[in-house]
């Protein structure tokens, strides 16, 4: 990914963390807690939204469903993303 300034950046990471959060809320049972964690070091900043439950899939755009997009954004935003047993995160170089 191209060097981006800081305020593309933080609008980046604005929109990632809200993707993952609302991605959280969407496929948790309402008993179900989100954590989101974020940690700065060696100039690179990783957010990570926990959540009980399965690790989401990336869709491909030309599958029919509505939504399901959002994994494919933070894809194309963040520097790396993953999936952990109950967590979904994205790292951004600063």
């Amino acid at each position: 990914m191209a060097r981006r300034t800081p305020e593309t950046r933080r609008d980046d990471v604005a929109l990632v963390v809200s993707e993952l959060v609302t991605n959280a809320v969407v496929h948790r049972s309402s008993d179900q807690p989100i954590d989101i964690l974020l940690e700065v070091a060696d100039r690179e900043l990783r957010v990570e939204v926990q959540q009980p439950g399965p690790a989401r899939q990336v869709r491909t755009p030309d599958q029919p469903e509505v939504g399901g997009r959002g994994l494919a954004i933070v894809a194309a935003l963040a520097s790396t993303w993953g999936t952990g047993p109950s967590s979904v995160w994205a790292r951004f170089a600063l």
